[in-house]
Order: C-alpha cells, then structure tokens, then sequence
C-alpha cells in the first residue's frame, strides 16, 4: 500500500495477489425440470461428510477500517476488536454466531468496502461507505450502511408469485456481471415483464428468454446478474475507488476527502496525528475474510 495527499483528498493504491479473478456473484438460472428460477448461493456447498460440493458463488473485495471516534483496543489489535465469533445462535439475531460490533457505548469504526461486482469494477466506481457502532443483537451486529443512496441494488423482483430478475440483457455476446444505467437508458438492457409458467421470461421489448435454452440455466453463457448499478448519492458515494485485476494481482486506487463532516467517517483534520487501520481481503466470499493481524497507521508527511 502507499498512499499521497493533496490539499483536499486523500489517495491510496493497494495491490495484492490473488490467484483467480471472482466476478460470478450469485448469478441467475432458469432449472429445467422445475421451470423456476433461482440464484446461485454465496456460500460453498459441502455434503454430509464435509467434502466440497459446489463452490460458492460471490465476488472479490477489499476493505479498510478506520476509527471514525477513539475505539479501545484499535490502535493495538486492529479491526479484530470489533470481530465476535462463536456467539449463541439463540441471543442473536437470524441466528448467527459470528457478528461485528465495537465494545463500548459511541464507538465508530469507519469501513471502506469495495466490491468489485457491486460497484468498483463498473463504470461508476465507488467504494461503499460503511460503518460500525456497539449495536450488538441487530441482524448484521453493529454494522451498518451510511445515509445516502448505494451504487447497487438487487436484480430481483416477483411476478405472478414468482422470484425472477428484474432486468436482462436483450442481446448479450459474452457472460455479463452486472447491468449499468447506460445499457438500461439504451435498452440494450429490458426489464422483466411477465414470468411464465414454463419459466419463459418476457421482456418489456416482447421478445422471450427460453427456459429451455441452456445459455440461461446453471452454467450458461447468459445467466442474468444479481446486481444492476445506480448512480450514488449523499454519505455512500464519499469515496471513489477502482479496481483492476490481471497477471494474478488486484491493483486498486481510492480517493477520498481529507474531511467530510459525518460522525461516521474518519476526519483526516489532524495531519499531525497517526491514523490506524485495519486492511481485509475477501477472496469469492461475502463474509469470511483475511485481516490484518494488528493495526497499521498512516502518517502525514
């Protein structure tokens, strides 16, 4: 990682190795025997023995934490102090026994995730702006999203009580990983209109996606992406990252503002004072990562 400044922005560049490029986020296929729709899962598959069976299908991603308020334990450990695993499955919510939260009342850990599907391997690309608190029994622990608008949403909807995309490619040449606003402003993207019985899938321009056609069903050619992108808006769309992946390496470059006002994000005001942070790398996985085992500091010079 190196980072440089200016009077008024921040810019890091980070590579790391990675061994494969990860782009197949949960894709839709139409199932042949059932004439259904459904999408692939984000987590690995493995049979009762414990044996792999079907890998998971996410998307590669990178994050920094930085302290947006004094967090206890930060500056030594990094952002393992917000990490709680083996929780009981009964005292938190949906179930889960792994969550993220600070420990103390007001502590505000600022979280920079970049997702390459999502949003920073597009050609709007962004960082979403995240955060953490000490809310412990939500769904997500204390990780939460700041205000404004993300750069994402899901390529999901229901019609006549069936769960299908909502926009599809009308004519794509080449598997795609996600739908921007200018191929739906073209129509080279069209929106899903009426789900048949059969599992045919009609667009809003009358033309039909097959069921039977195996470019759309479980390994095809075509299958339609999990996310269409969006412009962002308010506290979200605070920091601009992209993405590059070749030769085996992740190159990334971020830019934010020096300040930006909200409680939830780091202030870059002190250049005088060492700023830790926490780095993970997240290789097809939506939760499991590989962090940095104790924090690290920028330093203005």
């Amino acid at each position: 990682m190196k980072a440089v400044y200016d009077d008024g922005f921040v810019y890091f560049l980070a590579r790391y190795n990675d061994a494969r490029l990860d782009t197949d986020r949960e894709p839709w296929y139409v199932n042949p025997a059932t004439d259904s729709w459904k999408q692939e899962s984000r987590y690995p598959q493995f049979d009762e023995t414990g044996k792999l069976i079907l890998q998971g299908f996410y998307e590669d991603k990178f994050s920094l934490m930085w302290e947006a308020s004094p967090v206890e334990g930060f500056a030594q450990s990094g952002c393992a102090v917000s990490c709680h695993v083996g929780l009981s499955p009964f005292e938190n919510d949906k179930g889960k026994t792994a969550l993220k939260y600070t420990n103390n009342f007001d502590e505000v850990l600022d979280m920079w995730h970049l997702k390459f599907v999502h949003s920073a391997g597009t050609s709007i690309p962004t960082i979403d702006d995240q955060h953490t608190n000490w809310t412990s029994t939500a769904s997500n622990g204390g990780r939460h999203s700041d205000p404004g608008v993300n750069s994402y949403a899901n390529n999901k909807q229901t019609l006549d009580g069936k769960t299908v995309p909502l926009y599809a490619l009308k004519s794509p040449s080449a598997p795609y990983f996600w739908i921007t606003p200018e191929q739906r402003t073209t129509g080279e993207a069209l929106q899903v209109i009426t789900a048949h019985d059969n599992g045919d899938l009609s667009l809003s321009d009358g033309t039909r996606i097959s069921a039977s056609d195996p470019d759309f069903q479980r390994g095809g050619d075509f299958q339609p992406p999990s996310v269409y992108i969006r412009i962002p808006d308010g506290d979200r769309a605070d920091i601009v990252a992209k993405a590059v992946y070749g030769s085996g390496f992740w190159t990334v470059e971020i830019k934010r503002a020096l300040t930006t006002g909200s409680n939830v994000d780091v202030q870059f005001d002190d250049l005088s004072k060492d700023h830790p942070f926490g780095v993970a790398v997240f290789d097809n996985a939506a939760i499991a990562h590989a962090t940095s085992s104790e924090s690290v500091f920028l330093r203005f010079k």
